[in-house]
């Protein structure tokens, strides 16, 4: 008669176990102790086991009870995530954001805003992709995404609202022992020692930016799709090639890696630009304009300022 059960009497039961006793939990709930017990007699006759041992003067739970508990707090914690749901999409809130990012944002900013989204909307999913170059405009404009963080790349015309967050550091690099990085004179390595060095260069595959190249001087590139790998490769010694500061820092600071600044930037920064994108004609819901909003908050405190 496992159908005859009802969440008031799971209630009940977490209740139980939580303050140790039939009592305490009547207090609790503000009931008396024989509606109580008369919950658990009929959650159990319900399920045809014992919960509780009454054998002691203290009730406490079977082995059964054990699991029977550990069922009921999922299920209580799913109820409630479901009215939590329910009354948000009631207030206009959307039921999922989605987000697209460009790898130079900072995961530390990432992971920040994605744990007091958590927090502060219980009931939202939060789905993000990774795209590099034109790729989060692309996600934006075609629907995929209703957020996005972009470098700038593919971000054009009037259909975007464009919202500045940060401008974060290129480091060029090369591995400690690479030849760009023995060729460090005075800070600087002379554009000709370039020539023969491969690049590790981030592509994109979507059609915005397609075969785009930035600060590339190298005649041989290798190309890859995210960060992690570019960094991997660079750090193996198999290319050169530029890497945000905060994903280059440790290795730099490790002597992993070796700045190797091409003597024609003249000592000038180069600088990506994030900026928060959203489609002008449908803008993100209560959620997703408060993720927005924290990120940037997040990306002041991430980034460096120049």
């Amino acid at each position: 008669m496992i159908e005859t059960m009802t969440l008031d009497q799971l209630t009940v039961l977490v209740a139980v176990a939580d303050t140790g006793s039939f009592s305490a939990a009547g207090r609790a709930l503000r009931r008396a102790q024989s509606g109580v017990s008369y919950a658990v007699g009929q959650l159990e006759e319900s399920l045809g086991v014992a919960l509780f041992d009454r054998s002691t003067r203290t009730p406490g739970l079977t082995e059964a009870g054990r699991a029977v508990l550990a069922e009921a707090r999922g299920v209580l914690e799913r109820v409630a995530r479901l009215r939590g749901r329910a009354q948000a999409l009631a207030g206009g809130v959307e039921p999922e954001v989605t987000l697209a990012v460009d790898p130079m944002l900072p995961l530390a900013a990432l992971t920040t805003v994605a744990t007091a989204f958590r927090a502060r909307w219980p009931g939202v999913t939060l789905r993000v992709y990774t795209e590099a170059l034109g790729g989060v405009a692309a996600r934006v404009l075609d629907g995929t995404a209703r957020l996005g963080v972009s470098a700038g790349f593919g971000v054009s015309g009037g259909a975007l609202a464009v919202e500045p967050l940060a401008q974060v550091r290129l480091r060029p690099v090369a591995a400690a022992g690479a030849a760009l990085a023995e060729a460090v004179v005075g800070g600087v390595v002379a554009d000709a020692e370039f020539a023969d060095a491969v690049q590790i260069v981030l592509t994109d595959p979507s059609e915005a930016t397609r075969g785009t190249s930035v600060n590339v001087l190298s005649r041989c590139t290798w190309r890859v799709a995210d960060l992690a790998t570019k960094r991997a490769l660079i750090v193996a010694g198999l290319g050169w090639g530029t890497l945000p500061e905060h994903l280059a820092a440790e290795d730099l600071d490790a002597g992993r890696l070796v700045e190797v600044t091409p003597a024609s930037w003249g000592g000038v920064l180069r600088l990506v630009p994030l900026s928060s994108i959203t489609r002008v004609e449908a803008p993100p819901g209560p959620a997703g304009a408060w993720l927005r909003d924290e990120l940037h908050i997040a990306c002041a405190l991430a980034v460096p300022a120049t």
